[in-house]
């Protein structure tokens, strides 16, 4: 009987040690992707205690910085660098970015980070058939909790229906797109539909989130 006790005291400690060791790393895995669940959490908390609501790309940038000194979440300031990869966007009258995006041609000026995302994609959606089929099997389109473009409203978050409902939009017909995403997040969707679409980043295209 001592001996059973013994073992099962080793084993116990064991399993304490190992799920101890985890945690840090399935909390990170969540932050990195971004899960949207955790963010619309923390969103909610600040907008109650406040009653000003963060952008989601301010929530993200909190959870991967891990210092709550280093971010005012209540009222998001924009980084001075643009977070958009390999952007070349269009400069404004006043010398600063425009936000917006050209593809193959003029520049369209937009009023959100959303905007321009759903701008290009659509694009590249009309004209090309397979193109969301090809974006739907891609890697780069499948999160850890969530997916980005889809058939299926309810596939994209694998949440509640009603977060579903909430956070998505028609690309085009039969096809939806996630819209409860951050500036990276975005950037990651848009650089995966010019793979899809065979164009090249400030070449083919050139976008500003910010």
């Amino acid at each position: 009987m001592a001996v059973d006790d013994a073992v099962r005291e080793i084993r116990d400690r064991g399993r304490t040690t190992l799920v101890t060791k985890t945690i840090p790393a399935a909390w990170q895995s969540l932050v990195d992707d971004e899960d949207p669940t955790i963010i619309e959490k923390l969103a909610d908390d600040v907008e109650a205690k406040c009653g000003v609501r963060p952008e989601i790309d301010a929530v993200a940038k909190f959870l991967k910085l891990g210092n709550r000194s280093q971010l005012p979440v209540a009222f998001p300031q924009r980084p001075s660098a643009p977070t958009s990869v390999a952007t070349r966007p269009e400069p404004s009258p006043t010398g600063g970015r425009r936000l917006g995006y050209a593809c193959r041609g003029a520049w369209h000026n937009c009023r959100s980070g959303k905007e321009v995302m759903l701008g290009l994609v659509r694009e590249f959606a009309k004209a090309d058939p397979t193109f969301c089929d090809r974006c739907y099997q891609h890697e780069d389109n499948h999160g850890r909790s969530r997916i980005y473009i889809t058939r299926d409203r309810y596939e994209i978050y694998r949440k509640d229906q009603a977060f579903c409902e909430k956070h998505s939009v028609e690309l085009i017909p039969g096809w939806l797109i996630a819209t409860n995403l951050s500036d990276d997040a975005m950037s990651k969707i848009i650089g995966m539909a010019c793979q899809v679409a065979r164009l090249t980043l400030n070449v083919d295209v050139s976008f500003s989130l910010d």
